[in-house]
């Protein structure tokens, strides 16, 4: 089982790998929970967290491991990694800038082999979070107590959010001078089978809730809206 308040100290933007794990095969949700439980309580996070934040008292602590280990899917690791390590003398940060694919990827292979390389993931996919990695046991929510009050609770659960992305439908000005659709119940409509481009969801998991759902409330077209897209052929990019 891996160190954990190195790990705990830098991901307040990020999700916090569980050294928890899993065996082939995956071990019944009973188990994980009990298991996930008792990590929780041994690393003193979750529901054993400690009330008061002491950011002295974490940061002594950490560069006792001195170390941590984040795969992000944003080349910006490297300035977050490097302004780290300057206000945090001794603590080193090995980053991997990845996609997210390739980090859900190295998660799920890393862990269930028991070999706990990663402390922190950045992921722009809530819900490969929420649906696959947290069920499993192999992450967990992480916010610094100083900040609870400071971050809405929409924005902190159930999983710390980072950034706000705004979904825009592009067109081609040469074809239209004005926008062609109002909404995205237009692209249903047969005049567009076939004429949308939309990232592939295998190569970008991020773009899948769009298709399938698990996307925000307030940009989430609804069920219906995804099977007609659907069924309207759209293409990947």
């Amino acid at each position: 089982m891996r160190p954990w308040r190195a790990a705990a100290f830098a991901s307040a933007i990020f999700a916090l790998a569980a050294a928890v794990g899993l065996t082939a095969p995956p071990l019944p949700a009973a188990a994980v929970h009990v298991a996930l439980d008792r990590w929780l309580r041994d690393a003193q996070l979750g529901p054993y967290a400690e009330p008061r934040f002491d950011e002295t008292a974490l940061y002594r602590q950490a560069r006792q491991e001195g170390s941590v280990t984040v795969y992000s899917y944003s080349s910006r690791i490297a300035v977050v990694a490097r302004t780290f390590e300057q206000r945090y003398p001794g603590i080193k940060v090995n980053w991997f800038d990845i996609d997210g694919a390739e980090i859900l990827t190295k998660v799920l292979a890393e862990q269930r082999a028991r070999n706990y390389l990663a402390d922190v993931i950045f992921l722009i996919g809530m819900p490969e979070l929420v649906h696959l990695l947290a069920p499993r046991g192999m992450v967990v929510n992480y916010v610094p107590p100083d900040l609870v009050t400071k971050i809405p609770r929409r924005y902190r659960e159930p999983f710390l959010s980072h950034q706000l992305n705004f979904r825009v439908v592009y067109y081609n000005p040469e074809r239209s001078a004005t926008p062609p659709v109002d909404n995205l119940w237009d692209l249903t409509q047969p005049e567009w089978r076939g004429r949308v481009l939309f990232p592939d969801p295998l190569k970008l998991p991020e773009f899948l809730a769009y298709r399938v759902g698990g996307g925000a409330a307030l940009l989430d077209p609804g069920a219906g809206c995804r099977t007609a897209l659907r069924t309207n052929r759209l293409w990947r990019a």
